[in-house]
């Protein structure tokens, strides 16, 4: 176990409005530098997960810290160290892109000798010095949307969190706003919603899908990583001799009938591990590696889940 704690820790997450639960127990463990993807339908509980994180909302049990630091909905000190850019952006139209982020320099407790160099760091990166002067009501929406995100920078925060950042922006600005969080400093932790597998993929370390407020699947996008992970199709469940060898061989494991999800060890090799389970009399219909996950596979992750709860 790491000395140091994880930037982000959220535990036993449940969240409810007027009596029906939208996220339940929802655990997840972040460190620095990681970009965590949260996939899911209209519904499924991303927002208010994402809002939890950034204090903005209290939920009805649970507990999330950022750095150490408790409850950032009551944690000042917590609450500083993470940026919000929500959906909609939330600026003043009538205000020019400087006076914009001031004002978010000033709200974020940025001192006055430290504002200007603050605000033209932020423009830097975001590449929004040209549009300086101008007012945020003539800005195209991928351009507004710039401006969201780097009000959310302008403290350098540690954890970054963003709702559906890429959502009504054509495939130019889409890109541009991708490339943008490549370019953050190193430590920087991002969680950001998406409906698009494709966009999790271009810029995502890990994934988690949510359905109906529950995680359904937590991965890891990494290509070496994910080269490890195979889903097996077996022609019967499993007993607790074929459990063994799965158990011996597998980071990673859950089975769902006749359907495994499975990481191997860093040693390991598939072919090995379906030798003996062979052995043991296990039937092997299909062995898929899920190097690369498609469309294909988040409907199943989603419609598993439905059906199993139904």
């Amino acid at each position: 176990m790491s000395p140091h704690p994880a930037l982000l820790e959220v535990s036993g997450l449940h969240c409810a409005y007027s009596g029906r639960t939208v996220v339940h127990d929802l655990n997840l463990d972040l460190e620095p530098g990681t970009i965590l993807g949260l996939l899911g339908q209209n519904g499924a509980g991303k927002t208010t997960t994402l809002k939890v994180i950034a204090g903005m909302i209290r939920p009805l049990r649970g507990s999330v810290r950022v750095l150490g630091e408790p409850s950032p909905w009551q944690n000042v000190a917590a609450r500083r160290r993470v940026g919000f850019c929500p959906e909609l952006p939330s600026l003043s139209t009538q205000y020019t892109v400087l006076r914009q982020l001031q004002l978010a320099a000033r709200l974020s407790a940025i001192s006055p000798g430290d504002l200007p160099r603050s605000v033209d760091r932020v423009l830097d990166l975001c590449d929004l010095g040209a549009l300086r002067g101008e007012r945020i009501s003539q800005l195209s929406r991928g351009m507004t949307q710039r401006v969201s995100l780097a009000q959310s920078l302008v403290h350098q925060p540690d954890l970054l969190v963003l709702d559906e950042p890429v959502s009504g922006l054509d495939p130019i600005h889409a890109a541009q706003l991708r490339e943008l969080l490549t370019r953050l400093p190193e430590r920087t932790a991002v969680v950001f919603s998406s409906h698009s597998l494709s966009d999790t993929q271009l810029v995502c370390d890990q994934i988690m899908v949510l359905h109906q407020g529950r995680c359904t699947h937590q991965g890891s996008l990494n290509p070496a990583e994910r080269a490890r992970r195979y889903r097996l199709l077996v022609s019967a469940p499993v007993d607790q001799h074929q459990q063994a060898v799965l158990d011996k061989y597998c980071q990673q494991l859950a089975i769902r009938g006749c359907e495994i999800e499975l990481q191997l060890d860093g040693l390991s090799r598939i072919s090995d591990l379906i030798t003996e389970i062979v052995a043991l009399g296990a039937g092997i219909e299909s062995c898929q590696n899920l190097s690369h996950l498609n469309e294909a596979d988040l409907l199943a992750m989603l419609t598993n889940t439905a059906a199993a709860s139904a």
